[in-house]
């Protein structure tokens, strides 16, 4: 319903744009149904790596670099903002967060160019138009420039990075907190600005702790042990399997995810050969995509989507697409 009414009603969004840049907050408890609803969704988009020597070439080759993908996601924010046929006025935000912030600490890189903030146009169209179109190409050159220092740090001082602590402490500190807006019209729907928080990952799916404490932890050995009792069971549904074996489900963390959207990428499945044949059933991916899913939507993530490594920037693009047309 919703590509819908944009299509028969893009005069009316343009005109909802202009009202909105001109007018103050207009929040309010919702009182319709999502379903009696048009929601106009803006992107607060974190860019999450693991900086451990997953990112390494010579230890862990893949097909294409984090950096070539995060350069492209950046190349593609000005195209991203036509998303769900908006026009005008949104509020993207896109920003780098470091799992380990050790490496923030040593100032490698310069914070304030890891960010891309549109929020701060809010209500200045104008000025938020002329920002697009002449600044923000270059503040996305910047931002990759620094995202290069990172991982070029990253790459000589390997460090290990704590996922699951990463999303029980960290990660809430990028949400932006804002209530819904409702915005002024006259066609008698409820039209509802929200901000969505999207956390974009990068890591191999795998979750080591030196304490390899159970719950908290996510390696070969763990999977190994779910793949050979699934196959010794009677079971014939893997994600039926795991669900019902606490034992092998990672801990929900005591941080609620609430409001954060979770799409997770390159996950590097070991259990097959430079080829990408399987040598094992089920495959690492399998089984770490059930237990990932599983352990973000119990800690109250919103919407979780776990993907393999890519081939090309291209096929990434597309997923991270998807993702935001999706939410």
């Amino acid at each position: 319903m919703l590509n819908g009414f944009i299509r028969l009603s893009s005069n009316y969004l343009f005109m909802i744009c202009l009202i909105t840049s001109s007018c103050g907050n207009h929040e309010s408890t919702v009182s319709k149904t999502e379903s009696e609803s048009i929601v106009i969704n803006d992107y607060n988009i974190v860019i999450a790596p693991d900086l451990s020597n997953r990112i390494n070439p010579k230890i862990h080759p893949k097909a294409v670099s984090d950096t070539i993908l995060i350069n492209e996601l950046l190349d593609h924010a000005i195209s991203f903002l036509d998303i769900k046929n908006r026009h005008m006025n949104q509020l993207d935000v896109y920003q780098f967060d470091f799992i380990n912030n050790g490496i923030l600490n040593n100032h490698i890189a310069d914070p304030d160019s890891l960010k891309i903030d549109l929020r701060k146009f809010k209500n200045r169209g104008i000025d938020a138009t002329n920002y697009i179109k002449t600044e923000m190409p270059k503040d996305i050159e910047t931002f990759k420039d620094n995202v290069a220092k990172v991982y070029n740090y990253s790459l000589m001082h390997s460090s290990g990075a704590d996922l699951w602590n990463y999303f029980n402490e960290t990660i809430n500190n990028s949400a932006i907190n804002v209530s819904d807006e409702e915005l002024p019209n006259d066609v008698g729907k409820k039209v509802i600005k929200r901000n969505q928080n999207i956390a974009i990952l990068f890591t191999d799916g795998y979750i080591e702790n030196t304490n390899r404490t159970r719950g908290y932890v996510l390696d070969e050995k763990i999977i190994n042990n779910i793949r050979k009792d699934f196959l010794n069971s009677s079971s014939k549904d893997l994600k039926e399997f795991i669900y019902n074996h606490p034992e092998y489900q990672l801990n929900k963390t005591t941080n609620n995810l609430h409001g954060f959207n979770i799409m997770i990428n390159e996950l590097v499945d070991r259990s097959k050969d430079i080829n990408g044949v399987a040598l094992k059933q089920p495959t690492d991916f399998q089984i770490m995509k059930i237990v990932l899913e599983k352990w973000l939507r119990d800690s109250g993530a919103l919407h979780v989507e776990v993907y393999d490594a890519v081939g090309n920037k291209e096929l990434f693009i597309r997923r991270v697409r998807s993702f935001l047309e999706n939410i």
